[in-house]
């Protein structure tokens, strides 16, 4: 018997969560900053499942809401909205899951802003 019961919740689809944030945030689905944020979390969830280090870097739907308001309220401010909101994490890496990290956020943002 546990003296906290604990209930494990699996996360959404991208599908969903992109369709949740959409509606929760104002912003059409098909938003460059909403896909550069669903491609980043696709890209770190399979980098994730190689590299344990890097599991606690996988974007929360709680994660991508504030990500998503933070970009509406910053525009043209993206990697830097995205990078001060996991930095706190990202600092602490290895050198070489650091540069993974970054990376990967580079390619999924690549060309995208806060424009709305």
């Amino acid at each position: 018997m546990h003296v906290f019961p604990s209930v494990q919740v699996k996360p959404l689809p991208a599908t969903q969560q992109l369709k949740l944030v959409s509606e929760l945030c104002g912003l059409p689905a098909e938003h460059p900053v909403l896909a550069g944020l669903m491609a980043y979390g696709k890209s770190l969830r399979a980098a994730a499942k190689s590299d344990v280090s890097l599991q606690p870097l996988v974007l929360s739907m709680r994660q991508l809401l504030q990500l998503a308001r933070r970009c509406q309220a910053r525009p043209k401010q993206t990697q830097e909205v995205v990078h001060a909101a996991l930095s706190g994490y990202v600092n602490f890496l290895p050198p070489l899951s650091k540069q993974t990290v970054q990376r990967m956020m580079q390619q999924a943002m690549k060309g995208r802003v806060c424009a709305l």
